[in-house]
């Protein structure tokens, strides 16, 4: 498993001790430039935007963080912009098998 976490900041990252004990290999991509904690792979900072710049995350940069993306199952969480910028990059990226899950409000 593979989760890949777009933040504003370190300090946004939840369940941190939870993530740790998973046994996922968990990248990060913040917006700050602050630094994940120490089991988390810094991916590099958001562009300019703030997190919602996450979401801007196009194909082929989302293929060279998880280079073999289209043979996994892909999940997608958060507001409903970014779900579906993220799925149109997970799709670019060859992903076939994309689940998504869209929230507002927060």
């Amino acid at each position: 498993m593979v989760l890949l976490l777009l933040a504003r900041n370190a300090a946004e990252i939840a369940y941190t001790a939870e993530l740790q004990a998973s046994g996922a290999h968990i990248l990060a991509r913040l917006a700050d430039g602050s630094v994940p904690p120490s089991f988390i792979t810094d991916t590099g900072t958001l562009e300019s935007g703030g997190a919602a710049a996450g979401a801007r995350l196009d194909g082929d940069s989302l293929k060279a963080l998880v280079p073999d993306i289209a043979g996994r199952a892909v999940y997608i969480s958060g507001s409903p912009a970014s779900v579906a910028s993220l799925r149109r990059a997970a799709r670019r990226a060859g992903a076939r098998r994309v689940h998504v899950d869209s929230f507002s409000g927060y």
